[in-house]
């Protein structure tokens, strides 16, 4: 029964767009460290949370719209990047801060 699926995904992989083989390599290496990780795997095996909406925190949904509809919210900071302090300013102001990119390092896989 394996061997049988396996050959159909060698024959799905053989007729592939070569524009679609990334997309594929990339769902097939997700579902390998999926396999190979616990925290993956219980991250995407564990049920959604199903406790009801207590009346506090539907209020602090409501506030938190209201908040984002006037534009008193801060914007995320793109992925990739970090806010450091370089330097303390000279007396009387603040410490100077920059973006900077950051990398994300993965794992070789075997």
């Amino acid at each position: 029964m394996f061997a049988e699926h396996r050959e159909d995904l060698h024959r799905l992989v053989d007729v592939l767009p070569e524009s679609e083989l990334p997309k594929a390599r990339s769902y097939l290496r997700f579902l390998y460290e999926v396999d190979a990780d616990p925290l993956l795997q219980a991250l995407t095996t564990t049920p959604d949370d199903d406790e009801p909406v207590s009346a506090d925190e539907e209020e602090a949904v409501r506030a938190a719209r209201a908040a984002i509809a006037r534009g008193e919210t801060t914007p995320w900071r793109a992925p990739g990047t970090a806010s450091i302090v370089l330097a303390s300013g000279p007396a009387g102001f603040p410490p100077h801060r920059q973006s900077v990119t950051t990398r994300r390092v993965s794992p070789q896989l075997p």
